[in-house]
């Protein structure tokens, strides 16, 4: 496969690209519910937690120790912060992966981090150095 493949095939190549995104987005977005069966509050609830509240703490134990500048920290905390990748629970859901659950950690997920990466601004704000 070349470097740089021929510009008729790049430029089909970013179409389909271009389109991916919303078609899994649709597609997820069909199968996020409201109220979720009940086998799935409690996997929800803890990978809800262990993406926007444990794996922060773990950015920012991690980024402490290893004396980042602020910014640097900043950055590692925040990004551990963001909410569940919609492509993940998109290959979750291709792979039969309970795709109600995997809709349901990207749209509530989604939402809570409008209130969690806020407060982790505010932690590193506060934090020393």
């Amino acid at each position: 496969m070349p470097d740089e493949p021929p510009e008729a095939i790049r430029l089909m190549l970013q179409s389909l690209a271009g389109a991916l995104l919303p078609l899994v987005c649709l597609a997820l977005g069909m199968q996020l519910k409201f109220k979720l069966p009940r086998e799935h509050r409690l996997p929800l609830a803890i990978g809800l937690a262990g993406k926007l509240l444990l794996m922060p703490l773990v950015a920012l134990a991690l980024a402490q120790v290893m004396d980042l500048a602020p910014a640097v920290r900043a950055a590692v905390v925040l990004e551990a912060a963001m909410p569940p990748m919609i492509t993940a629970a998109a290959l979750a859901a291709m792979a039969g992966l309970a795709p109600e659950l995997g809709a349901a950690l990207v749209g509530y997920g989604t939402l809570l981090s409008c209130v969690t990466l806020p407060l982790w601004s505010r932690v590193l704000q506060a934090a020393p150095g």
